[in-house]
């Protein structure tokens, strides 16, 4: 497997860090996790045409600029 080095900025690694700790996995994980996350929502903004999320509060949001 080939390897990705990355720059993030301070408040993006703090964030990566208090998730890891939280779900008690390496950083890396994390930013795994995220990525696969972001390609199964590309997957279906390319099939579908469109996300949508439903809020707690049963509020609907269109996620846009992903």
């Amino acid at each position: 497997m080939g390897s990705l080095n990355v720059a993030i900025s301070n408040e993006a690694k703090a964030f990566v860090d208090a998730i890891a700790e939280m779900k008690q996995i390496s950083a890396p994980d994390v930013v795994r996790k995220a990525l696969s996350a972001y390609r199964y929502l590309q997957e279906v903004r390319e099939r579908d045409g469109a996300i949508t999320i439903q809020r707690a509060d049963g509020d609907l949001e269109r996620l846009a600029g992903l």
